[in-house]
């Protein structure tokens, strides 16, 4: 079939009522280079013809009759025209501007985008325990994939991955250090579901589970477990330190901290010690010791309130934890700077700059030296602590409730029931919380054992 050519001014009165046998092109006699192609079905298509100053011709279309009006077809027709005549690819030019604009996303970008969608899900180790801190996954991940964050992350290979894993090293005061591949196996765990989540991968293979659109994102689940073949990493963790141990570690665990070789950090800002202390006092994570803020302290309640604790049964939800203080916590925590309220925000065991605690790799070498202890791991003060509880006969429910964990499947009916009659108000105000007298009794044992400690090194 050829096409029909004719030449005329183009009304909407013709363009309403024409109909062809034939494809037939009808050329606009008042704005030259304007066509309207009419086919045998009715469709009509304007479309813009004109000669480039190569003398090559283009022809582009521009809408379709009625949605496009022949006013604003000439109008468009008069642009382009110009545009043609002067040298510019305007087919190119609109196929460009159709095309979709493709994100080229980094690593940092998608760690901020599944940081929101965690959070909104409740995940605990993606949701910050106070507003300006990073929440423990996206920490690691940033610490042992430093160099590959502001990479585009279609052009980073699992290969790249394996590589920044390998090479990771502590950092500390005196630079870099050996490896440590414990952290670097958690923050390979906590990068898989983000990679998996970019790329639409395993659980988030359906549509709208995982990011829109879905990115060529790597493996991380093709790489090794450097942990797994580590000598120094055993997995689960039985470390307990013992009375001997306890006695030569607790008169050390004082604020202002006491001068020891190896560290230069002045008594008066060095909170690390005092704070081991306040975890074996109060059997917690060294992380919610990290974080703590004056604002969380209740003094006239002798409560501390823990925003956010890690869930042990995996449930996608944030909980908080309030831990009723012994007398011997409130007093650690009256005699440290800032127990006036000044500034609510500010850390109650913060690190030079204000911030929280960290680095420790060094300080716990220096305080094995001083102590004559070893093989224990600030992470073994809460086992400790829970162990010496189970040992002073307060019942595992209480145990449960001091280290914030939540209640068991089988007991959860009997907990709900009791919810009904068991209401959080003090009723007689000398009455202490059962959890206050659990921790009170145990900072009574480790009183006496730093008593000994101490006459032990008068003795010496």
């Amino acid at each position: 079939m050829t096409d029909q050519k004719t030449k005329r001014e183009l009304t909407d009165g013709f363009l309403r009522s024409v109909v062809v046998e034939e494809r037939t092109d009808f050329s606009d006699t008042k704005v030259e280079g304007l066509q309207v192609r009419v086919s045998h079905t009715g469709k009509k298509t304007f479309a813009v013809r004109a000669r480039a100053p190569s003398r090559a011709i283009q022809r582009v279309n521009i809408g379709s009759y009625p949605e496009l009006k022949l006013a604003a077809a000439r109008d468009m027709a008069r642009e382009l025209i110009v545009k043609i005549r002067q040298g510019v690819d305007v087919a190119a030019e609109r196929r460009e501007a159709r095309a979709p604009v493709v994100a080229k996303p980094t690593l940092s970008d998608i760690l901020s985008e599944y940081r929101q969608v965690a959070t909104a899900k409740g995940l605990g180790i993606w949701t910050p325990s106070q507003p300006h801190l990073q929440p423990e996954a996206e920490r690691s991940i940033r610490a042992v994939f430093a160099k590959l964050l502001e990479r585009d992350l279609t052009l980073v290979s699992t290969m790249d991955l394996m590589i920044e894993m390998k090479a990771y090293r502590r950092v500390g005061r005196t630079g870099k250090g050996d490896t440590a591949n414990g952290r670097v196996s958690k923050a390979r765990l906590y990068l898989m579901p983000v990679l998996d989540w970019a790329a639409g991968r395993r659980r988030f293979r359906k549509v709208g589970a995982g990011r829109l659109p879905a990115i060529a994102a790597p493996d991380a689940s093709e790489t090794v477990d450097l942990a797994v073949d580590d000598p120094k990493i055993l997995g689960h963790r039985e470390r307990v330190l013992d009375e001997h141990e306890l006695t030569r570690l607790l008169p050390l665990l004082t604020y202002p901290a006491p001068q020891i070789e190896g560290l230069q950090t002045p008594p008066e800002k060095d909170f690390r010690f005092i704070a081991l202390r306040f975890i074996l006092l109060t059997a917690s994570r060294v992380a919610n010791v990290e974080d703590a803020l004056w604002r969380d302290i209740d003094f006239a309640r002798g409560i501390w309130t823990k925003p956010s604790i890690k869930n042990t049964k995996g449930k996608q939800i944030v909980r908080s934890q309030i831990v009723h203080l012994s007398d011997a916590a409130l007093a650690l925590l009256k005699a440290l700077p800032g127990s006036d309220m000044s500034n609510p925000l500010a850390h109650v065991f913060p690190n030079t700059n204000g911030g929280p605690l960290g680095n420790w790799t060094r300080f716990q070498e220096a305080l094995n030296r001083a102590s004559g202890t070893s093989g224990w791991h600030r992470h073994d003060l809460r086992r400790t602590a829970s162990t010496l509880l189970d040992q002073l006969g307060v019942d595992a429910v209480m145990v449960g409730r001091v280290l914030g964990h939540s209640v068991s499947r089988e007991d959860k009916a009997a907990a709900t029931a009791l919810r009904h009659y068991i209401m959080q108000k003090q009723i007689r105000s000398h009455v202490d919380a059962p959890m206050k007298v659990a921790l009170d009794l145990l900072a009574e044992v480790y009183a006496a054992m730093e008593a000994d400690g101490r006459s032990m090194a008068r003795v010496a």
